[in-house]
């Protein structure tokens, strides 16, 4: 299949019904640098604390429950 042929195809396509002026321009960023990844607030422990905290309580709520 050839790529180049079908983005011809979609560009001309587009053309016909959007008119001959271009709705959107293409904008390239000044450096290609990668995004720098935010640092997560919490630690993975951190999490597993709370998930195992957690945990347990809703266990202990469903015995206390059961048992009654």
């Amino acid at each position: 299949m050839n790529l180049d042929h079908a983005a011809t195809d979609a560009a001309a396509l587009a053309r016909r019904f959007l008119g001959k002026t271009a709705l959107m321009q293409s904008v390239r960023p000044d450096n290609t640098d990668p995004i720098p990844l935010r640092q997560s607030p919490h630690s993975v422990g951190t999490i597993m604390l709370r998930f195992v905290g957690l945990l347990i309580a809703a266990t202990v709520v469903m015995v206390l429950i059961w048992s009654r």
